[in-house]
């Protein structure tokens, strides 16, 4: 933990442990996705999209942008999903001390 700077939000080391399940329907492409950030329910939703790569992958692929998919119940040692938390709109937008606090507070959790 800890080998590679921040990124903007304050968080590093974020991939390579587990795929991480998301929300998002499988579709060949990103024609008619959502634009606002939110999960993708239309498309072929027996299959779930899994992002960022793993351990055993190629350091290549290992990016948020990399995705694959696999049926919605399908279970392995390496799909894992991270424990995420809804902010205010306004403070999670926001770079000033207070969106550097919230930064802080959500680092120092323990799950």
């Amino acid at each position: 933990m800890g080998s590679f700077r921040p990124n903007a939000f304050g968080l590093h080391d974020v991939l390579g442990n587990v795929w991480e399940w998301t929300e998002d329907c499988w579709n060949g492409d990103y024609s008619g996705a959502p634009v606002d950030g939110s999960a993708w329910r239309a498309g072929d939703c027996s299959n779930r999209v899994l992002r960022g790569g793993d351990w055993i992958l190629w350091p290549t692929n290992l990016r948020a942008g990399f995705r694959i998919r696999n049926r919605a119940g399908f279970r392995f040692f390496h799909f894992g999903f991270r424990v995420a938390r809804t902010l205010d709109t306004d403070l999670a937008t926001w770079r000033g001390p207070q969106g550097i606090r919230i930064v802080e507070e959500i680092k120092q959790c323990k799950f």
